[in-house]
């Protein structure tokens, strides 16, 4: 169905519809593999914006559209890191620094593009329809990327990094499904229904799944030594 929204770089009604439906949709896919599975992720809004890019990359190909966007978001993660510590020393107000680190990972992806082109995909790239808006909501993930693997280390960062990018591609994923799109243009309400849906698990403070594995060993001695007893 999305393959067909989007023509000449023109949105149609119904995926503009759809587009904003989803929204607590994919909200919600994001607190349950926080709150439940137990897996962090760097903010909900990298999670949102990852998730929506991987799934409209590429409209005519749901697999080659997130492979595309993982690879854009890696080299953007990893990039960004390297050209913000080569901008720090320079005498600059802080969004002259920031758009130098954005206008450097632009002409580097710029590049790679050009020369796969050229390469390797002459006679493929002219029937695949790449939207350009969405690399640009990708390059604005560029400060934050930075940012991150800064103040909170590049270990704990790429770990982030990483659960968030799992996460978004189960989101887009599901988002891309036929069978999903035409159950939430049918039945629009269900987005209100998962609005109530993340208040409830916001309101969760149980243990997650990731905690119920790590502990389990724990708790079965514990249930062995009262058996014992």
């Amino acid at each position: 169905m999305l393959e067909n929204s989007v023509i000449n770089g023109v949105v149609n009604a119904e995926l503009f519809v759809y587009t904003l439906l989803i929204v607590p949709i994919v909200v919600s896919i994001g607190l349950i593999w926080r709150y439940f599975i137990g897996i962090k992720t760097m903010s909900i809004n990298v999670f949102l914006v990852l998730t929506y890019a991987f799934a409209f990359l590429i409209p005519d190909s749901t697999v080659m559209s997130i492979i595309l966007g993982v690879l854009i978001s890696i080299y953007t993660f990893f990039i960004a890191y390297y050209f913000k510590k080569l901008t720090l020393n320079l005498q600059l107000h802080y969004w002259a620094r920031i758009s130098v680190v954005i206008l450097l990972v632009s002409a580097t992806i710029f590049s790679l593009f050009f020369a796969t082109y050229y390469l390797f995909l002459q006679n493929l790239v002219g029937s695949i329809r790449i939207q350009p808006l969405v690399i640009i909501l990708l390059l604005s993930l560029t400060e934050i990327f930075a940012s991150q693997q800064i103040q909170k280390g590049i270990k704990t960062a790429r770990s982030l990094f990483i659960n968030t990018l799992l996460v978004s591609i189960s989101g887009a994923f599901l988002i891309s499904l036929d069978g999903v799109q035409k159950f939430v243009l049918s039945n629009p309400i269900i987005s209100i229904v998962f609005i109530i849906l993340s208040l409830l698990i916001g309101r969760y403070s149980g243990m997650r799944l990731t905690e119920y594995l790590r502990f389990w060993s724990v708790y079965k001695s514990i249930q062995h030594d009262k058996k014992n007893n």
